[in-house]
């Protein structure tokens, strides 16, 4: 059976399968699935955070990040995007954020 990236990895959220669907399905092979973790937790000192996709390698580890306009706006949501950043850069994450309003996809 030859499956599929999309049918190997699920998002929760529609921005989420987008990404595997019309982003990481044309980028990579189906082998790669075994590398991805979605909704992975990530502990920094006393903070938790959720990263959408976790793509970890023997050497990389990629935090992908999917912020939509709904949760994502306004200042309080910039301090604490800017301070999970920070602290995925600490821990030597590379990281990728796509940021989305939905209200603009045709």
């Amino acid at each position: 059976m030859n499956l599929r990236l999309v049918d190997l990895i699920h998002g929760v959220s529609f921005l989420e399968n987008a990404f595997v669907r019309w982003v990481l399905s044309f980028a990579v092979s189906p082998g790669i699935a075994q590398h991805v973790s979605g909704q992975h937790p990530v502990a920094v000192g006393d903070h938790r955070y959720r990263l959408d996709f976790l793509i970890a390698g023997s050497r990389l580890r990629v935090a992908i990040e999917l912020d939509g306009f709904a949760f994502h706006h306004g200042r309080q949501a910039f301090v604490h995007d800017r301070i999970r950043q920070n602290d995925l850069v600490g821990l030597e994450y590379g990281r990728c954020q796509v940021k989305c309003d939905r209200s603009l996809l045709i």
